[in-house]
């Protein structure tokens, strides 16, 4: 309960800047497990230009290592196609948790080939999702011990997540806003300066 009330009272407290934001998150996660690195992904719809077709992407948004751990290709802005990772996929329909550690004979041979290149012993997958739908995941990777999560930690872990989710989602509505705002006020000065052009030319 006291992690939970200092979460929150942290995330309630964070900008509504989604970059700000999730370095909040992953540096709180990488606490509450006491896990050296943490990631966080959003889901991003791109349009193909060639193709002409809209895909749903992973986007890095933010990314914790604490100092002296292993660095792994988690820069934030880089981007990955959700058809080619279909445990990413599973987490995000089914919004439940994963946990692979690395002699997990049930684990995707294409997530161990990676927990193996990268010397990671345990990985850990949360859905993030308000109101039911899926927002993106979180990756707590630990390089030192294959760990097993008890049920009422991935229990706590959840719960915090859809707080970050909460958060994420408000975060990302007041960007909308915003750069509606922006919008409307470049075509209102559009609009003034097209009629200031009218007039003088009405006036010559």
């Amino acid at each position: 309960m006291s992690q939970l009330f200092e979460i929150s009272r942290t995330l309630s407290s964070a900008p509504l800047e989604i970059g700000e934001l999730a370095r909040i998150i992953t540096e709180q996660f990488a606490s509450l497990l006491d896990a050296p690195s943490c990631t966080l992904s959003l889901i991003r719809r791109e349009f193909n230009e060639l193709t002409e077709e809209t895909t749903e992407v992973m986007r890095v948004v933010g990314a914790y290592a604490e100092e002296g751990a292993l660095t792994h290709p988690h820069e934030i802005g880089s981007v990955s196609h959700l058809w080619g990772q279909p445990i990413l996929n599973e987490v995000l329909q089914t919004l439940d948790p994963v946990v692979f550690t690395q002699d997990d004979p049930l684990a995707d041979p294409q997530e161990l080939a990676y927990m193996q290149a990268h010397g990671i012993q345990t990985l850990l997958i949360l859905p993030l999702a308000a109101k039911g739908e899926a927002l993106g995941v979180l990756e707590v990777e630990i390089p030192d011990e294959k760990r097993r999560f008890t049920t009422s930690q991935l229990d706590l872990a959840m719960t915090v997540a859809t707080s970050a989710a909460v958060s994420l989602e408000n975060a990302r509505l007041y960007e909308e806003q915003r750069e509606t705002a922006e919008r409307l006020k470049e075509v209102d000065t559009l609009k003034t300066q097209f009629l200031a052009n009218m007039s003088h030319e009405l006036r010559t």
